[in-house]
């Protein structure tokens, strides 16, 4: 099962930020986490709730994850930073 999950974090110099997590779970155990941190509250959630990593693990999740697409996935993510 996928999950997002959005925390709100003080930095030291008093600044908000909001940290995006998806997580994707098997059998209760954390099988692919992954996360970004937003100066927006707005900007995490359209981040979480638009990943292809949630929409793809929400349709298609099945016993056995395709561990190669989420990487790829990924990848293409950190290549748009």
């Amino acid at each position: 099962m996928a999950s997002l999950s959005i925390n709100k974090r003080k930095k030291s110099n008093g600044d908000i930020r909001y940290l995006a997590l998806i997580r994707v779970s098997k059998n209760g155990n954390v099988v692919y986490n992954e996360s970004r941190t937003f100066s927006k509250n707005a900007a995490a959630k359209s981040w979480g709730s638009e990943s292809d990593e949630i929409q793809y693990i929400n349709r298609n999740y099945i016993d056995n994850i395709d561990y190669d697409r989420l990487k790829k996935i990924d990848n293409y993510y950190q290549d748009e930073r």
